[in-house]
C-alpha cells in the first residue's frame, strides 16, 4: 500500500471477500461464460511484470467461477504456483482467532463484555477497562507492536506469546478503551493468550481441534519457523523490476494475529463452514456478521507470494465484477494531457490520519507521490470524475481523487486502493 513500509514480510498476499446475500452474479452479466472470462482478464492483469504470482478462486455458492494459478511457488526450482499452494495469510488468521473466542463465549466459559483482566490477571491497570470485545473491535488502544520501531529487528528472533505481549503491554494506551477505532496486530495476540488461558491448551491444538478438523482443512494450520511444510510458496518482493526473497519474520511472532498457512481450496471450506452453521451458533454468527445462514453468496479468495497491494487489488476488482459493476483494467487505464503550470495545485504534503503522509511533487512534466523515506511514485493523470482531479499509480494500483474546497483550493484527497477509502488533509 502507499506509504507502507515493509523492512521484512510477515507474510505476503492475501485477500478472502465474502459477500453475503449478494445477488446472484451470474444474471449480472451477459452469461456465465462472459463473466468467467471478464474475471480472467481481471487476475491476469494484475500479473505484468511479476507484481503477482499466488492462487485464485472465486464462487458463487458451489458454482466455481474462477480456479486459477499465475507464477512461481518456487523461483530457484521453478515450481508453478497451483490450486494445492500453501501460502501464509497473515491476518487472515484473526478470522479464526475471533471465532475461537466466540466458540468458547457460547460454552460459557467466557464473555467478549469482560474486562481482559479477568483471564490475564497480571495485565497493566491501564488495560483495566479493556474487554474482549474492544480487543475484537481494535478499539482497545493497545498500540501496534508491528509499528514499533525496534520491531524488525526483534521480531527477526523466536519469542514466546509471554514475550511478545511484554513486548507492548507498558506501553501508553493511544486513547481510552472503546472512544474510537485503531487497527492493531496487538489486541489478537492478546486474544491468543486468552484462548491458551480459558482453554489450557496451545493455541495450535485449539485451531485445529475447533476448526481446521471438523471443516477437513487438512492443507491448514499455523506455521512455525521449524516446520518442513510440503507445497509452500516462497515468499518474494518486487524492487525495480525483479524479484527477490523477502526477509521472514520469526512465525512465532505474528502467532494468533497473522500465523497461519492455508490454500484457497481450504478457505472455501473455511468460508462454507463460517457462513453454513458449522462452527458458531445462529445467534453468535449474527454477532459476528449480518449473513443469514445457508446463503453463501460469492467468494473471492486471493493468495499471493509477491509482497504487495496486487492481491487486494485484484480482489477488489473481481468482486465488483462478480456482481456486474463496471472497472478497468490496469491496461486500461488512459492518460490525459495535463499542463505543468496546472499541477502545481496539487503540490505539498496530504496527512492519512495518524498512519501515513504523502507528499506531492512535479518531476519532469508528471506528478509523484511519495511517502516518508519511500521513493516516489509517477501518477498518470486521468482527468475528471465527477468534478475531481484523478490521478492513477500503476505500480500500487491506486487511485487518488483530490477534491476542492469551496474556495476553489486543494486540501482533500482520497485514496482508493484495494476496495479502501483513506481521505489525506492537507499538512
Amino acid at each position: 500500500m502507499i506509504g507502507s513500509k515493509a523492512p521484512l514480510v510477515l507474510s505476503i498476499g492475501f485477500v478472502l471477500a465474502f459477500l453475503i446475500n449478494a445477488p446472484p452474479a451470474v444474471s449480472q452479466a451477459e452469461s456465465s461464460n462472459a463473466l468467467e472470462t471478464r474475471l480472467e482478464e481481471v487476475a491476469k492483469s494484475y500479473t505484468s511484470g511479476n507484481a503477482f504470482m499466488g492462487s485464485v478462486l472465486v464462487t458463487e455458492g458451489e458454482k466455481i467461477l474462477l480456479n486459477e494459478s499465475f507464477g512461481s511457488a518456487d523461483l530457484e526450482w521453478n515450481i508453478p504456483n497451483s490450486a494445492d499452494t500453501k501460502f501464509r495469510l497473515g491476518s487472515l488468521t484473526k478470522q479464526f482467532t475471533a471465532v475461537l473466542i466466540l466458540q468458547l463465549q457460547q460454552e460459557g466459559k467466557l464473555q467478549t463484555d469482560t474486562p481482559v483482566s479477568k483471564y490475564l490477571t497480571d495485565t497493566p491497570s491501564a488495560w483495566g477497562q479493556i474487554t474482549l470485545a474492544n480487543l475484537l473491535g481494535h478499539t482497545s488502544g493497545i498500540p501496534d507492536f508491528a509499528n514499533d520501531p525496534s520491531f524488525g529487528p526483534w521480531s527477526m528472533s523466536p519469542h514466546s506469546p509471554t514475550e511478545e505481549i511484554a513486548f507492548f503491554r507498558d506501553k501508553p494506551l493511544m486513547f481510552a478503551p472503546g472512544s474510537r477505532y485503531e487497527y492493531s496486530n496487538s489486541n489478537f495476540e492478546v486474544l491468543g493468550a486468552v484462548i491458551e488461558k480459558v482453554t489450557g491448551k496451545h493455541y495450535a491444538d485449539v485451531l485445529r481441534e475447533r476448526i481446521l478438523a471438523p471443516l477437513a482443512m487438512n492443507d491448514s494450520g499455523l506455521d512455525a519457523d521449524e516446520l518442513i511444510l510440503p507445497r509452500r510458496a516462497q515468499g518474494y518482493v518486487l524492487s525495480n523490476g525483479s524479484l527477490t526473497h523477502a526477509r521472514n519474520a520469526s512465525m512465532t511472532v505474528p502467532w494468533a494475529a497473522g500465523g497461519m498457512y492455508s490454500t484457497t481450496a481450504d478457505l472455501f471450506r473455511w468460508e462454507h463452514g463460517l457462513f453454513g452453521g458449522k462452527l458458531l451458533s445462529q445467534a453468535t454468527l449474527k454477532q459476528m456478521t449480518t449473513a443469514r445462514q445457508g446463503n453463501y453468496g460469492i467468494a473471492v479468495i486471493v493468495l499471493g507470494n509477491v509482497a504487495g497491494t496486487s492481491a487486494a487489488g485484484m480482489a477488489s476488482q473481481l468482486l465488483d465484477v462478480a456482481l456486474g459493476k463496471q472497472i478497468a483494467l490496469i491496461s486500461e487505464h488512459r492518460a490525459v494531457p495535463i499542463t505543468t503550470s496546472e499541477l502545481r495545485a496539487f503540490l505539498g504534503t496530504f496527512q492519512f490520519g495518524s498512519s501515513f503522509a504523502l507528499t506531492f511533487a512535479v518531476r519532469e512534466d508528471q506528478l509523484t507521490a511519495a511517502a516518508p523515506g519511500e521513493s516516489a511514485l509517477p501518477l498518470i493523470y486521468e482527468g475528471l470524475r465527477a468534478g475531481h482531479p484523478t490521478f492513477y499509480a500503476a505500480t500500487v494500483f491506486a487511485e487518488l481523487e483530490f477534491i476542492r474546497d469551496g474556495s476553489g483550493e486543494i486540501n482533500t484527497v482520497i485514496l482508493h486502493q484495494a476496495g479502501h477509502d483513506e481521505i489525506g488533509r492537507r499538512h
